[in-house]
């Protein structure tokens, strides 16, 4: 259903469902995640000298900005670390034109007159 398209449209029989059997993968899963994948030793078997974070967030037309996201994002990349993230971000890095903006917006708060 998922490759053809009518993923939107799934719905769980939870009398066939069965959720042992989820839990047990769910944790086998897990623990390769911890084991493997996260491990100074998997890290250097890898080679990989810049620490990496996946960021998974909700990103949706609604509410495309998160802001605590992005300054937890940001953060982690003044850091240093290689981020990666599930969703478009892009706009946080865009330079931002304050002579386009209106004289309102300009002396906002009367704290810093442009």
């Amino acid at each position: 259903a998922m490759s053809n398209g009518t993923g939107s449209r799934l719905t769980l029989d939870h009398g066939r469902f069965d959720r042992a059997l989820f839990e047990r993968l769910r944790k086998k899963v897990l623990h390769y995640v911890e084991e493997f994948m996260l491990s100074s030793q998997r890290a250097l078997e890898l080679r990989i000298t810049t620490p990496r974070v996946f960021v998974h967030s909700t990103c949706t037309a609604a509410k495309p900005v998160d802001y605590l996201r992005e300054l937890l994002v940001i953060g982690l990349l003044e850091l240093g670390l290689e981020i990666y993230v599930n969703c478009d971000m892009s706009y946080i890095f865009a330079d931002f034109d304050v002579a386009s903006q209106a004289e309102t917006w300009k002396t906002l708060w009367q704290r810093f007159p442009l």
